[in-house]
């Protein structure tokens, strides 16, 4: 089961990385593209769900191939993108962005009253409640405590 979690975590970052280097490649080579940004941002778009559905379609992962498509393609191709297509490309994906959260949230808001009343359980409410805080303490005070001891005793923290 370990073998076959790795291989499938390396094969989907590799599928993510690879269409993520022939998107930068394409926008490389193919000039004429400059003068429609329209079709620049669908390409774009295009070559990351073409990613996703490749990942999927080989019984990989296709959130991590897309997150590895995601930062190549950040990387390489948006250096590649007209000055108008960057702009856009970028406002595009932020508002998917937030029209998928938002969609998200209210599914999951809404799905409260679908759910069987006879099989609540407040004592499970409460431990993920509890799981909840107790992990977001974790993932903030560790990281605080951590700096504030680098700066008692003076150690410097390089960016890399």
């Amino acid at each position: 089961m370990l073998a076959k979690f790795i291989v499938m975590s390396f094969a989907s970052i590799i599928v993510g990385i690879a269409f993520g280097l022939l998107c930068s490649y394409v926008f490389k080579k193919v000039q004429s593209l400059d003068q429609h940004q329209v079709r620049e941002i669908f390409l774009l778009l295009l070559f990351a769900y073409a990613s996703y559905i490749f990942s999927e379609m080989f019984g990989f992962s296709g959130v991590i191939t897309l997150f590895c498509c995601g930062f190549t393609m950040s990387y390489y191709a948006f250096q590649n993108l007209s000055q108008k297509s960057k702009i856009s490309s970028t406002l595009a994906i932020e508002t998917i962005g937030h029209a998928a959260e938002a969609f998200v949230f209210t599914y999951l808001g809404l799905g409260i009253y679908g759910m069987q009343q006879d099989k609540f359980s407040s004592s499970f409410m409460l431990s993920v409640l509890f799981s909840c805080v107790f992990a977001r303490a974790v993932g903030v005070f560790l990281p605080s405590l951590f700096v504030g001891i680098c700066r008692y005793f003076d150690m410097r923290i390089s960016m890399k």
